[in-house]
């Protein structure tokens, strides 16, 4: 119980460090040969059971070339059969745990069956969140037993609270706001309850999505702050923290931010928008986050280091292959397609790749198509020593928008423009439509309450910072002679009236709201509803 603890209090920090970070210390080819040792050992175990002799084949595989030769890339769909109804017979092990992704296939939600051997060495990985998130340097290790953390990820059966909620019962003693009990309570009433026990204990991490860390650090204070807590003042360390925040807050001529009331070690976010939101968390929480990359399909795939800049890529979960942007086809559910990959030591700086993963120990993904997009920014981290390639988060392949030919729009791409655009909103979401015969970006966006920007003009500072991030969006306009943005401010409210029709129609958490990027034209209906007619805003 608690292993890690005793490992650090026995051998201390550096032990500690090496144990759960010492991926970052690898050259190439020590992680080339890790990464092929432990995918060796895999296919060693892979016919035994009826998924992977289904996936795999009858035959053993004795080579990495033969592996990337015999065996086809696979998409939820190869495993849906046995996994979507938790069929552990098909098995090669018991399962740990079942954890779910926020996606659904025609028939069931994604299940994925979680090893034991997975889980342990992901516990040991989420301890390192907490060390690299508070750390200045190299080798510094700031955790303590007990240490309180503002939890604001999806609770379990969700890969994140599965993973949250294992790793502080079994190897670090870490104390949860909201209690794992709360699983059942709506998400709303959990980080109520959350944020009125971090007003009276404090905290000394604080980890979800960015996007939610940097709506609450913007809110906080207010009545639709989580909890509402300025009516959360009765306990009397709970008023003690607040007025103290209050005065913070004053004596900076602002509204209250939570680094006026925590003072967190460390910040831990995932999800492809953490650059978006980068600075603002910074400003209202008072540090930078640390993002990880993790997929309920993959787990860990990458995390930045102390400087919490770009990503490396981890070793010891998965076998990664990379389908270059150039060799990739548009639809990830093709596995049949031969398509060259590239492996960790030869991918290039300045090029996007789609990750393919293998899990290894226990895992039953077998390069599987994960449809997210990653871009190398260079081949090492010179600044903190790391020799492994960099890497940022581009968008998924799925949330692609592809107009006429010219461009090729992400979801984090048409978020950046929004953010920087300066256009307050509440939430948004965008897909191609054609109107009049003419491809276009159709952004339906929901204004902050009392935001000064009017619709028009946030559709020209919409468009001028797309063509200042996309070039090929302004090649649209002067070489195709189309106006691709159109702009639509929704009525205040649209999206929660959305999300608690959703919630009242027995959704689960991952499907309360529309997808940023091509939401079906239901959902739009079901957005849209009782508002006025749209304005057509092609120019």
């Amino acid at each position: 119980m608690h292993d890690a603890l005793t490992l650090y209090r026995e051998r201390g920090a550096a032990a500690l460090w090496d144990r759960t970070l010492g991926y970052l210390d690898y050259s190439m080819e020590q992680t080339m040969e890790l990464q092929r040792s432990l995918l060796l050992d895999r296919l060693r175990t892979l016919p035994s059971s009826a998924l992977g002799r289904r996936i795999a084949g009858d035959r053993p595989i004795t080579s990495i070339d033969e592996f990337r030769e015999r065996v086809p890339f696979t998409s939820y769909a190869d495993y849906e059969e046995m996994l979507g109804q938790r069929n552990e017979a098909a098995l090669e092990h018991r399962p740990l745990t079942w954890t779910r992704t926020s996606g659904r296939t025609a028939n069931h939600p994604k299940w994925i069956p979680l090893g034991p051997r997975q889980m342990d060495q992901m516990n040991w990985h989420s301890v390192s969140f907490y060390i690299l998130s508070a750390a200045s340097e190299r080798g510094e290790v700031r955790l303590k037993p007990n240490a309180r953390l503002l939890n604001m990820t999806a609770p379990n059966p969700y890969t994140s609270g599965t993973c949250v909620e294992e790793s502080s019962s079994s190897l670090w003693p870490i104390r949860l706001f909201p209690s794992p009990e709360s699983a059942d309570m709506e998400f709303t009433e959990r980080m109520a309850m959350a944020f009125r026990t971090a007003v009276t204990e404090g905290i000394d991490y604080v980890g979800g999505l960015p996007s939610v860390l940097a709506g609450i650090g913007e809110t906080f204070g207010q009545r639709r702050a989580p909890g509402s807590i300025l009516d959360r003042l009765k306990n009397p360390r709970a008023f003690m923290r607040m007025g103290r925040a209050a005065m913070r807050a004053k004596a900076a001529g602002r509204g209250m931010l939570p680094k006026d009331a925590f003072e967190p070690m460390g910040v831990i976010v995932g999800g492809g928008d953490s650059s978006l939101f980068r600075s603002r968390i910074k400003e209202t929480w008072g540090r930078y986050p640390l993002e990880m990359f993790v997929s309920t399909e993959a787990l860990l795939v990458a995390c930045q280091a102390w400087d919490c800049t770009s990503l490396t890529f981890v070793p010891t979960l998965n076998f990664l292959e990379f389908i270059p942007d150039d060799e990739a086809v548009s639809n990830p559910e093709d596995t049949r397609t031969p398509v060259r990959t590239a492996l960790l030591d030869e991918l290039e700086p300045g090029k996007n790749y789609e990750m393919v993963v293998t899990n290894f120990m226990d895992g039953v993904m077998v390069r599987y198509r994960t449809g997210d997009i990653l871009r190398i920014v260079a081949a090492e981290n010179r600044a903190v020593g790391v020799q492994l390639p960099q890497a940022i988060s581009y968008g998924r392949r799925s949330d692609t928008v592809d107009l006429a030919g010219f461009v090729k729009l992400t979801e984090q791409t048409v978020w950046r423009a929004l953010e920087e655009a300066d256009v307050p909103y509440v939430e948004w979401t965008a897909r191609k439509e054609v109107h009049d015969s003419t491809p276009v970006l159709h952004l339906r966006i929901e204004p902050r309450p009392g935001s000064p920007v009017t619709s028009e003009q946030a559709y020209e500072r919409v468009n001028t910072a797309l063509r200042r991030l996309d070039p090929s969006w302004g090649d649209l306009e002067t070489m195709a002679a189309l106006r691709p943005l159109r702009l639509t401010y929704l009525p205040e409210g649209s999206f929660d009236r959305y999300t608690e029709a959703k919630r009242l129609a027995g959704a689960d958490l991952g499907h309360l709201k529309p997808l940023h990027m091509n939401a079906t034209d239901a959902a739009i209906a079901e957005l849209t509803a009782g508002a006025p007619p749209e304005p057509v805003r092609l120019r």
